[in-house]
Parts: structure tokens; sequence; C-alpha cells
């Protein structure tokens, strides 16, 4: 979601009037901006030194994105709309074994799932989370030698310390990926190495 409201700010520079073009590709140039109307409001106002007579240009700012927002999200429920349309339709025999063996799978999955952070991925990853993963790397990376490894040592290190499922252990390469990749102003990824920031 932060990638997306991201690059949402990186176009709506092209599409935004005139009087707010210039502080939209300033705020283009920062990190993590926040995606709530308070934090936003205040982020941008301090960040961009925008306070006192200025403050109208901030709620202009955010009216002008959260519209973009509003219609790309529009969009992008009618093109799901549109793909579900022109999926097949399924004989109703199958239709009704593969519903029925859904509604199992559904309330096998309804176990609980740690809430220190959002799930990742699928069901399969179940009990892991991105701040758990997060927190493991962490550990794993303090302890290594300049706070560096490989890839595939640093997931085999984490395999051992989270004490994974045969299920987890397949799927912990895709969700360590993304959590790096997402935690990149923590973890730093030159070709396979790995390291703390």
């Amino acid at each position: 979601p932060q990638e997306r409201w991201m690059e949402l700010i990186y176009s709506a520079a092209a599409a935004s009037p005139a009087d707010l073009k210039p502080h939209i590709l300033r705020l283009a140039e920062l990190d993590n901006v926040p995606r709530k109307k308070k934090q936003f409001i205040n982020f941008t106002a301090n960040s961009l030194n925008l306070r006192g007579r200025m403050s109208m240009t901030v709620e202009k700012m955010w009216d002008h994105l959260s519209s973009l927002r509003e219609k790309q999200q529009e969009q992008k429920k009618a093109e799901e709309n549109q793909q579900k349309k022109t999926e097949t339709p399924v004989a109703d025999d199958a239709h009704e074994q593969v519903k029925g063996s859904s509604e199992k799978s559904e309330a096998e999955n309804q176990s609980p799932i740690t809430d220190d952070g959002p799930p990742l991925l699928s069901p399969e990853t179940k009990g892991l989370t991105s701040k758990t993963i997060k927190r493991a790397v962490k550990k794993v990376l303090k302890g290594a030698p300049k706070r560096t490894m490989k890839f595939k040592v640093l997931r085999s290190s984490l395999k051992e310390k989270l004490d994974l499922d045969k299920k987890q252990k397949k799927h912990l390469k895709q969700v360590l990926k993304s959590v790096l990749q997402v935690n990149n102003n923590k973890f730093m990824v030159d070709g396979k190495l790995v390291s703390l920031r």
C-alpha cells in the first residue's frame, strides 16, 4: 500500500493544478509520506514548511491526492469486476465441489494468527508476520560479522531461529524478499548479500 501511495504521488505531480505542482514534486522526493489525513497534513506542513497562511495549500494537496486515490481504487474495482465477468463458467457439479472444498479450507485457515503485524502472502504462512520476520532478521544480522550475511545463509538461520514447519519453510524465501524490499531503510540488499544499516 505505501508503494502504491508513493507511486500515486509521483503520478499526481503531472496532473496537479499549477499552484500545487511544485509542492507535490517536493513531496514526491520524500520517503514514507503518510496515507492518513491528519498525519499527512502534519508531515507535509512540517516537511515542506507550509505553516500559517499556507495551511490551505496542504488541505488542497490532500484533497487532490485523495480524489486521485479514490479514482484509482474505482478503476481497480472495475477491472476486477470485468475480470470476474470474463472468466469461463464452471459446470454446476464441479462448482459445488469446489465451493464445498473452499469452505472447508476457509474454516481450517481461521486459526489464530499472531497480531504483531499483518500476515504475509498466504494462509500457508500463518503465524509468520512482517514484524516477526523483521525482528528475527535484525537479531540474526546483529550477531553476524560486519552485520552482513548471504541471503541463503540468512534464510537458513531464520528457519532455525523461527522453528518453521514445512509449508512455512517453502514460503520463507518469498516472504523474506518482500520484507527486505519493504524495509529497505533498515536492510541493504547488495546482490546476494544482506546487511543491516
